[in-house]
């Protein structure tokens, strides 16, 4: 707006100056009726440049009849001077009764027709593929009442308004206090796009009848296809959770999967589950066994031969290759993978692994293997610390009980031979058979032959008992022990050869059970 720099003295010109062809004078102030309200205009401004000595003065309120104003009875007022600028002030046609909305869709069609025209040969455009390329700004919900909407717009006249400057609510004073929507530039083009699709919209005074329809008057409707809006914040955080959810999800139902599998087998089998499961985990169904390999296998056999000097192969790997290839007798095993040596030497290997695994022997092969292994390593240490400290050692391994199928091993450091021929009258090999013959027949208290302890001490007071009564010629008489030498042998004149040495005379009932065992085998 302009400001006042002056204060004015010359008189109002008489004669108005003319700024164009459509300018008409401002009327009195006191014709209220055929005031109007002025409006900026920026469609055509006309540049006015004033002279330093034209000046606007404000006018007094005049009223019919009244004569003019003497200068010396005017009031003092600040005289108005406007800098130099392109705006100009023109007045406009306005109704009363005016639609804001109906303006604005006035101006719209009127912006939109020319582009419609110079588009009429072009193929339509897909609103699917509008939706997906539409900028971030746009926003969904205006997007798709403008595609799933029918038009509302009278078509086009060939006599078409200029173009119209937008109107705010505040310049119109009988625009209804209803809330407008704005429209940006992107609305604007996608409008474009849209309406080019039809060239000739009927009019519509129905609107729509259905959401995703749209009626024509005539009763008929025609079906609109659906955009999905695009996906808001809260539902890409949903997705994404569910997504981060999906895989623990799928391995619980695996896991139930597996206990219902479990528990079919069970009850199919009449075995418990525990049971199921074990053996389950025992097979190892969920990992495939790799197949050991020839080169493993023989260092595996190097590191044994190492280990019974009391040597190690080294932690190296380096240290364990060299040792491989400087021994001539591996590399020709090498050289043969299919030879017997090259086989034992795999399942030498296998069995290693499958003992370190379970922790038990698969069968009686095996344990013999193990035994033989570990009793090397064994025999091997006791040596060497013998040879260290001048310490006698000694020791053995053998069957523990019927069925075992161990072979006998022996180590003696020192003197130990001639303290077992001078104090048990045996060689080492042959206190090992003894002592094996001694475990299998105590083992679980039955002999080779399936003889109980129980028994065995029954047959040997049976026999004593008989004997002495045969001799004595007294069938009444019975067995001493704590007084076998008053009361059996100097009274009766007999005695009891036979008796194993180092075993107390003493009833059958009160001996071990190696006792029982010599004295039934005496």
């Amino acid at each position: 707006m302009p400001s006042s720099s002056q204060v004015a003295r010359t008189p109002v010109p008489p004669t108005p100056r003319i700024l164009g062809s459509d300018w008409t004078p401002s009327l009195p102030a006191s014709s209220q009726a055929a005031r109007s309200t002025l409006q900026p205009s920026v469609v055509t401004n006309i540049p006015y440049h004033p002279s330093p000595s034209h000046v606007y003065t404000s006018q007094s309120k005049s009223h019919p009849g009244s004569g003019r104003v003497s200068e010396n009875q005017r009031p003092q007022t600040p005289e108005v001077q406007h800098p130099s600028m392109d705006l100009l002030w023109q007045p406009i046609e306005v109704h009363q009764n005016t639609d804001a909305r109906q303006l604005r869709d006035e101006a719209l069609r009127s912006s939109v027709g020319a582009g419609v025209a110079e588009r009429a040969e072009s193929p339509a455009v897909d609103s699917s593929f509008l939706h997906r390329n539409a900028p971030p700004s746009i926003s969904n919900r205006g997007l798709t009442s403008l595609l799933n909407r029918s038009p509302s717009l009278p078509p086009l006249s060939n006599s078409a308004s200029p173009i119209l400057p937008p109107l705010s609510p505040l310049q119109l004073p009988s625009q209804p206090n209803r809330p407008t929507a704005s429209i940006s530039n992107a609305d604007i083009r996608e409008n474009q796009q849209i309406l080019s699709e039809d060239h000739t919209p009927a009019p519509n005074n129905s609107g729509p009848t259905d959401h995703g329809n749209s009626s024509s008057g005539d009763g008929s409707a025609s079906p609109v296809p659906a955009v999905a809006p695009r996906m808001g914040v809260g539902e890409r955080q949903v997705k994404r959770r569910s997504k981060d959810t999906a895989f623990p999800d799928a391995v619980r139902a695996l896991a139930d999967h597996t206990d219902n599998e479990i528990k079919r087998i069970a009850s199919e089998f009449q075995k418990s589950l525990l049971t199921v499961k074990k053996l389950m985990g025992v097979h190892r169904r969920f990992r495939e066994k790799k197949k050991s390999s020839l080169y493993n296998a023989l260092m595996h056999k190097k590191a044994q031969e190492l280990r019974l000097r009391g040597q190690r192969l080294g932690s190296n790997l380096g240290d364990r290759h060299k040792a491989v290839a400087d021994d001539e007798d591996l590399q020709d095993i090498l050289n043969d993978p299919e030879g017997e040596e090259a086989q034992e030497a795999l399942r030498d290997l296998e069995e290693y692994q499958k003992a370190r695994f379970q922790g038990s022997r698969a069968s009686s092969k095996a344990n013999d293997n193990d035994i033989v292994k570990t009793w090397g390593t064994i025999a091997n240490t006791a040596q060497n610390l013998s040879k260290r400290t001048s310490a006698a050692t000694f020791g053995f391994v053998c069957s523990s009980r019927a069925g075992q199928n161990v072979t006998r091993q022996f180590f003696g450091n020192g003197p130990i031979e001639g303290f077992l021929m001078s104090k048990f009258g045996m060689s080492g090999a042959e206190f090992v058979e003894a002592a094996e013959a001694y475990f299998i027949l105590t083992s679980s208290g039955r002999t080779a032959t399936g003889t109980s302890i129980k028994k065995m001490q029954k047959e040997i007071t049976r026999a004593l008992l008989e004997g002495l009564r045969d001799i004595t010629k007294n069938p009444n008489l019975g067995m001493e022990w704590e007084h076998y030498e008053v009361l059996i042998v100097k009274e009766w004149g007999v005695k009891l050869e036979g008796w194993p040495a180092g075993v107390k005379m003493a009833t059958a009932t009160s001996l071990h059970a190696a006792d029982v065992i010599s004295v039934y085998h005496a």
